[in-house]
């Protein structure tokens, strides 16, 4: 259906008052909870709403999730750091 949203996390004020035009007038202060919400969380507005919601976005067993090769952005932040010896090292490889 047009002009139905599910919102996530908005720190951007200006995107923020994006989604104030699919809110009736006495819902507008749902914006609030805009920059707070958790992974997983978001707004459901618009004509397909009759009422906005805070919704909760559910996983995907594993044989429905995007059969895709590219790198896992979350796993990036968990893995070992690189010594400053591998970072001088790759650094001399990109200046050659």
């Amino acid at each position: 259906m047009s002009g139905t949203w599910l919102v996530l996390r908005l720190t951007n004020a200006a995107d923020q008052q994006h989604v104030v035009r699919f809110l009736p007038d006495g819902l507008v202060g749902m914006t609030r909870v805009l920059p707070t919400l958790a992974q997983q969380e978001a707004l459901f507005v618009g004509e397909g709403a009759s009422l906005p919601a805070r919704v909760r976005i559910r996983d995907l067993p594993e044989e429905k999730l995007p059969k895709s090769e590219t790198a896992k952005f979350a796993r990036g932040w968990t893995v070992p750091r690189l010594s400053a010896d591998e970072i001088k090292e790759i650094a001399k490889r990109m200046a050659d």
